[in-house]
């Protein structure tokens, strides 16, 4: 067996945006972005949603450069108290999703030893080495992960907008588990059962926090 360890990253896309639009719901699909800093032409653009960024949005711009780019852009500003920002209301929904991770861990077989370390407010790497260990020790063969289970994951060398460009495609990388002796590639299935409890984790979140 592989001794290389098996560590997922979770990162939150846009967070404060979602924050934001979570509590303006009328606000999601929309393009969007969070200020902060000063009110000078409208702050500092700190984090910028995908919509926004199709309209030339881009982070750091200041708010209303952004919306002289982009017109529809809804630019929500960063709560102050005395001046300063407030950063609760961000710091509290990181903490709903480390709850949701923390969820979804215990539910998998060897839960004690998955290690969950913060990295950072929207972050969070998940050492996933000892459940993949035990599902492939548990299976014999181990089952190979389908698309269909996988639906909602890329390959890092595949656009996100086509996973089938430059023929490396998520279907031909599961049919390719197998060698040409029928045995399995040990870092390459690792590499699948890990995406499949990522993917589990994703849809808790998002189920439980709206993110």
């Amino acid at each position: 067996m592989s001794t290389e360890r098996v560590i997922a990253l979770i990162d939150m896309d846009c967070f404060y945006v979602q924050c934001e639009q979570r509590l303006q719901p009328d606000r999601w699909g929309q393009p969007c972005a969070v200020a902060q800093y000063n009110n000078w032409k409208g702050g500092i653009l700190i984090a910028v949603n995908y919509e926004a960024r199709d309209g030339g949005v881009k982070r750091y711009m200041r708010g209303s450069e952004a919306t002289a780019v982009c017109p529809d852009l809804h630019v929500f500003a960063v709560p102050e108290v005395r001046g300063k920002a407030d950063l609760t209301r961000y710091r509290d929904a990181s903490q709903e999703v480390f709850n949701a991770i923390q969820e979804s861990v215990q539910s998998l077989t060897a839960a004690a030893d998955i290690i969950v370390e913060k990295a950072s407010v929207d972050e969070a790497f998940v050492d996933l080495t000892a459940h993949v260990n035990h599902t492939l020790d548990q299976l014999e063969p181990p089952a190979v992960p389908t698309g269909a289970q996988l639906a909602d994951t890329y390959l890092e060398l595949a656009p996100r907008d086509d996973p089938t460009a430059g023929g490396n495609d998520l279907g031909q990388w599961l049919d390719e588990l197998r060698d040409d002796n029928g045995f399995l590639r040990s870092d390459d299935i690792r590499l699948a059962l890990a995406a499949l409890v990522v993917q589990r984790i994703r849809a808790h979140i998002a189920d439980k926090t709206q993110f």
